[in-house]
């Protein structure tokens, strides 16, 4: 199994999520000002993530990729963009997102010693 990971669409510059009862509150910045929030099941938010991603491109071409490569190596953690700053936030492929140093945290995960 593996994720493919993939910017925000210009404007979109950054999103988070935050557990709002039984919603999230989906905030959303545009040229890095925050453009306002909405409240929303988490479905319809994750759905929404993926129309503001840039998510044409495939595994090899988007920014990061995750797979788990056994239970000797664990998660591996692809970057096919050299540089990218830890802060970033991607969009997975199931409209997860997720900055770059919590993709990069993944790596050896499930490794079996």
């Amino acid at each position: 199994m593996s994720t493919s990971y993939h910017y925000l669409s210009d404007p979109v510059t950054s999103v988070r999520i935050v557990p709002y009862g039984p919603h999230v509150l989906l905030s959303i910045w545009v040229n890095h000002g925050l453009a306002g929030s909405l409240t929303l099941l988490e479905a319809e938010a994750r759905r929404l993530l993926l129309n503001l991603s840039d998510n044409h491109a495939d595994g090899d071409t988007c920014p990061m990729r995750t797979h788990f490569g056994g239970n000797e190596v664990g998660t591996v953690v692809t970057e096919n963009v050299r540089g990218l700053d830890p802060e970033l936030v991607l969009i997975s492929e199931y409209g997860e997102p997720r900055t770059v140093g919590q993709i990069r945290r993944h790596e050896g995960e499930g490794k079996e010693i």
